[in-house]
């Protein structure tokens, strides 16, 4: 389950993300998505891009890092594209299948 500070702590993140690049899922997981968060836990969120570069990377980076310190947590992020799962050893990675299975959309 989802608590309301992460789940508005995604939201934004999504939000500022549409402002660089089309984001085809963001997908919450981990300790999060499962109700096992601690107040040490981070925010580990999965990102779908259609298109990857080291800029949009960057400013990923810079994003999540900006509403970790609004909100007073850490945001991980994984960010992956389309092709890269669809077409790779990546759309058998046993972190994409967990997040495939318990993952929460946002």
């Amino acid at each position: 389950m989802l608590t309301k500070s992460d789940a508005q702590a995604a939201r934004l993140l999504k939000s500022r993300l549409r402002k660089i690049t089309p984001v085809c899922r963001l997908v919450v997981y981990g300790s999060g998505a499962r109700g096992q968060a601690n107040p040490d836990s981070d925010l580990d969120i999965f990102l779908e891009l259609p298109d990857l570069t080291p800029e949009i990377r960057r400013r990923i980076r810079e994003a999540a890092w900006a509403v970790s310190l609004e909100k007073g947590m850490v945001i991980s992020t994984f960010v992956a594209s389309t092709e890269a799962i669809q077409n790779s050893p990546l759309a058998a990675d046993p972190i994409l299948k967990s997040i495939n299975r318990e993952g929460i959309p946002v």
